[in-house]
């Protein structure tokens, strides 16, 4: 018996070992262009949904093609549901939403931050702007999160684009 957990516990390592070095599919995704024009929201400040699709990308580990094939009415559980109800087969232990909630209460910066996977994209964002008054993450704060701003660069250049194509 001991041997058969044994036996199972390495299997679900290497599985997970494998998911990390082939990436996960997200069908959800298939067909979708990437765009980062559609993160743009009035007021939000950039920093905040490039903060908030940088803890999505780590947690989901999305590259960054990947990443902008979603959209703000997407929801994380549709993300998660997309890939796991197509390999029944894999554990689902929920890890991605689990990392993702901490992710979140930190982004808020508040630990009463309730954080719904059925939520649009969009409305998780402007929940995190809420929290944080639309306070742009400091150096300290990104610091602190281990936050790179990764996607910060392409979000602004979409905002120009749009800008001036207006």
């Amino acid at each position: 018996m001991t041997g058969i957990f044994i036996l199972l516990i390495i299997l679900i390592l290497i599985g997970a070992s494998m998911r990390r070095q082939r990436g996960i599919t997200y069908p959800l995704l298939k067909g979708r262009s990437s765009d980062s024009g559609v993160w743009r929201f009035g007021d939000v400040d950039p920093t905040i949904t490039a903060a908030y699709l940088e803890a999505v990308s780590e947690a989901f580990m999305l590259d960054e093609e990947e990443l902008f094939k979603l959209r703000p009415e997407d929801s994380l559980s549709r993300l998660y549901k997309s890939h796991y109800t197509r390999h029944p087969f894999l554990s689902t232990d929920s890890m991605e939403l689990e990392i993702f909630c901490t992710d979140f209460k930190n982004l808020c910066g508040s630990p009463e931050a309730e954080f719904d996977p059925d939520d649009s994209l969009r409305d998780q964002v402007e929940l995190i702007s809420r929290f944080r008054n639309n306070r742009p993450f400091t150096g300290n704060e990104m610091n602190f999160m281990g936050l790179e701003m990764k996607f910060l660069a392409r979000l602004e250049q979409a905002d120009n684009q749009a800008t001036d194509s207006e």
